[in-house]
């Protein structure tokens, strides 16, 4: 199996909306956190979502959820989270999330060429160069729909939420399809078998069946099919961040919208389990910027000071010495369909 580690990127492109007003996204996060506390319901999650085991260990608490480390597989998970169609009404209607992060003009074509496009590249890797049917599930703003459309793929993008879907279609010319996998899934069934690629990009994080997922894209995939899996990573620097400052999570391990973050061993147990034998692993993040933002938000003084300026300015350095050492807040991993 390929390990590959670390890409650069500038976070000041990347995170702009985010970075002009810090603190002010941290207590939209938190609100959204509050309005669902008090318009849903959680419900218990008595085993782990990959292994099914009932044994787990407390983690971390983080805006009134308990984050739990599963003992046989390390797969980490909240111990309640909401259901299945209370979270899909969240990320249909919800637009803060989605605009705050990725349906936005001032970066989302530095999204386009330095995420999107990378991850692309990274597959195709380990494709044969006759270009095929790929279908990207939890597209988002479509930008990974475009590079693929423009590299020649036959792009299907899924996407339920309702602004993103808009936003594909007005920035980038994608139109995107509004409807889950699953419902897609059903909807195609004379696809089964006929996919080249499947990628879940920050999507089987979020949801409550991600073997499912993974089964599913299985039976959708060619014999020589691959899927293509990015998942936040419970053993990085970021989780230990977090733990130490869980009134100012708004991203990584935030309940809202990560009801699990992997493990590098329960990726690969996923991975496995689903049928598909794992081909690279690609260790990458934003562990610095995760770092330097909470530093920020304990003492405001430190956006206008040196330290600031040094760790900008070297954020990338620093960020591979973690990358390197497998501690990033981020996992991709591509996989093949078992002959």
């Amino acid at each position: 199996m390929d390990i590959v580690h670390g890409k650069p990127i500038d976070v000041t492109k990347l995170k702009k909306p985010v970075l002009s007003g810090l603190e002010d996204h941290l207590n939209k996060i938190v609100s959204i956190t509050n309005y669902l506390a008090e318009s849903e319901s959680p419900i218990e999650q008595s085993s782990c979502y990959i292994c099914g085991s009932p044994d787990a260990t407390p983690l971390a608490e983080i805006h009134g959820f308990t984050y739990v480390k599963c003992s046989q597989c390390s797969h980490v998970y909240t111990s309640h989270r909401y259901t299945e169609e209370a979270i899909k009404r969240f990320y249909q209607q919800d637009q803060y999330w989605s605009e705050i992060t990725y349906a936005n003009r001032e970066t989302c074509f530095y999204r386009r060429e330095h995420v999107a496009r990378p991850k692309v590249e990274f597959v195709e890797k380990y494709l044969p160069r006759d270009k095929g049917i790929w279908i990207d599930v939890g597209s988002g703003i479509g930008d990974l729909v475009s590079v693929l459309t423009e590299k020649g793929w036959q792009a299907i993008g899924l996407e339920i939420s309702e602004t993103s879907v808009r936003f594909a279609q007005e920035v980038f010319q994608v139109s995107l399809v509004p409807q889950t996998f699953e419902e897609f899934c059903s909807a195609h069934p004379d696809m089964m078998g006929a996919v080249d690629v499947i990628s879940f990009i920050g999507l089987i994080e979020h949801v409550v069946n991600p073997m499912e997922h993974l089964a599913l894209a299985h039976r959708m995939l060619k014999q020589s099919g691959v899927v293509l899996i990015q998942v936040p990573n419970a053993n990085s620097v970021a989780t230990m961040v977090q733990a130490v400052f869980p009134e100012n999570v708004f991203r990584h391990m935030s309940p809202v919208e990560h009801i699990m973050v992997f493990t590098q061993q329960s990726l690969i147990t996923a991975v496995e389990l689903a049928g598909f034998k794992p081909l690279a692993l690609w260790f990458h993040g934003l562990d610095i910027y995760e770092l330097l933002n909470n530093v920020i938000l304990v003492n405001n003084r430190v956006e206008d000071s040196e330290l600031y300026r040094t760790i900008h300015e070297n954020m990338n350095e620093l960020q591979l010495v973690f990358d390197r050492q497998e501690l990033s807040d981020r996992i991709i991993c591509v996989a093949r369909v078992l002959k």
